[in-house]
């Protein structure tokens, strides 16, 4: 990890605010062994859909860590309507041929992604799905098969299936903020391709908005923005769409540029979290066009099982 010179004021400013408010250290210490229940709601392309499912956490491996693995997947609503309408019936039928395709994965003792569990079996099985889907044309078949199941393609897909666990947990463990401060650093992210990889760097900006009491424990609200430099990133897009031409637009780029934030309420004793939000922009434009906005919105509510008996105490 590369800071630059910029973090220097903002490292300075936070400790002066650290005399007043002490910093909070976030540290994983997530059950071993057990289930919680998520209901997420994800909006993108102006299509919405809400769908719950159960996260099983089991011991994995001899060194503390933990596989994650998703149970009971089922749509809620899609659009705004009952997912069980009949006139969602053919929608449902394709979102429904996916649902197995969401991996396990190992998350070692502090709460860092490791990578999905028996990939090559996972993959074999996603592609083979994929493959079965009546509206995709052979030639793009093939082209998903390649890519998949290349080193490059291996690494996105790892990298995707880490994205939802970095924005419960893996984003946060190990801070040391306090309420009010803003960190701001640099990373170099490596984007894999078939011809090398490119290094983009991405700045940071992580904040701590508050310190509250939610369901009766103590809980922060965390805020990262992260910016990948601009320049790199649309090398980096632009060497993609070469290898891959089957995706090119018709004309060249002229912008790319990306904005995720990552949002939640954390337990501060166990990094647990209550709530979680990812949205991704991205602002693209081809040569002599206009720009283009594409919002892709993740929010997830948790129900832990010791939260969810107290309430029901409570009542």
């Amino acid at each position: 990890m590369r800071i630059p010179t910029l973090l220097l004021a903002c490292l300075v400013s936070g400790a002066l605010h650290a005399q007043e408010d002490p910093k909070i250290v976030l540290r994983f210490a997530w059950p071993k062994e057990g289930t919680v229940q998520v209901s997420e709601k994800r909006a993108k392309r102006g299509g919405e859909a809400e769908m719950t499912y159960r996260l099983r956490i089991s011991p994995e491996g001899e060194d503390g860590g933990i596989r994650v693995a998703y149970e009971e997947f089922a749509f809620v609503r899609v659009n705004g309507m009952d997912a069980n309408r009949p006139e969602l019936r053919e929608v449902m039928a394709r979102l429904r041929a996916t649902e197995g395709l969401i991996p396990a994965y190992r998350v070692d003792r502090e709460g860092e992604f490791c990578g999905i569990v028996d990939f090559d079996t996972w993959l074999e099985s996603m592609v083979g799905t994929l493959e079965g889907l009546p509206s995709m044309s052979e030639d793009v078949k093939k082209k998903l098969r390649e890519f998949f199941t290349s080193a490059q393609g291996r690494e996105t897909l790892a990298g995707k299936a880490a994205e939802p666990w970095n924005a419960w947990a893996g984003h946060w463990t190990g801070l040391e903020i306090a309420v009010g401060e803003v960190q701001e650093f640099e990373v170099e992210q490596t984007v894999p391709l078939a011809g090398g990889e490119i290094a983009v760097p991405v700045i940071y900006r992580v904040s701590c908005e508050e310190r509250m009491t939610d369901a009766g424990v103590e809980c922060v609200r965390l805020r990262s923005v992260q910016e990948p430099d601009s320049e790199k990133l649309l090398e980096a897009a632009e060497r993609f769409l070469r290898e891959h031409p089957v995706d090119r637009p018709e004309a060249a780029l002229a912008n790319l540029s990306t904005t995720t934030v990552l949002e939640g309420v954390y337990e501060i004793a166990a990094l647990r979290p209550h709530r979680a939000s990812i949205r991704m922009t991205m602002r693209v434009a081809e040569e002599g066009g206009e720009e283009h906005e594409q919002v892709d919105l993740r929010e997830y509510a948790f129900l832990w099982p010791d939260l969810a008996a107290a309430e029901e105490k409570d009542e």
